[in-house]
């Protein structure tokens, strides 16, 4: 099984520019059965998968990321990034915005700012 959270545009971002509201919409129809509800790591699919999915509300490990990694992971996968190759990346398949929403949700889920 693998989860879908993943791109639909260029990697980067501006936090401003996304619209949390719009991203949780498409987290919870690609990311959650992953990582969760509210980004935990503890969704439906979580106790079958090596390793475990990220904690998106772990604010000390995603504020020491830039909206552009987080936007690179997610489009592109795991594997490429060096983790898990079970999340798939959507590559280009996403607008801009689509992925500036994306950040700003998982922002929204850590409460935490990323690196600059």
């Amino acid at each position: 099984m693998s989860c879908s959270c993943v791109s639909r545009a260029t990697a980067g971002s501006a936090l401003a520019a996304g619209n949390k509201a719009e991203g949780a919409k498409v987290y919870k129809q690609q990311c959650a059965a992953c990582h969760g509800d509210t980004g935990k790591g503890d969704g439906p699919s979580a106790k079958t998968l090596k390793p475990a999915p990220t904690n998106l509300t772990d604010a000390k490990l995603m504020s020491s990321r830039s909206d552009a990694d987080l936007a690179k992971i997610v489009k592109d996968g795991g594997a490429k990034h060096g983790k898990s190759p079970l999340m798939p990346g959507l590559g280009a398949t996403w607008s801009k915005q689509q992925m500036d929403d994306m950040v700003a949700h998982m922002r929204d889920l850590c409460k935490c700012q990323g690196k600059k």
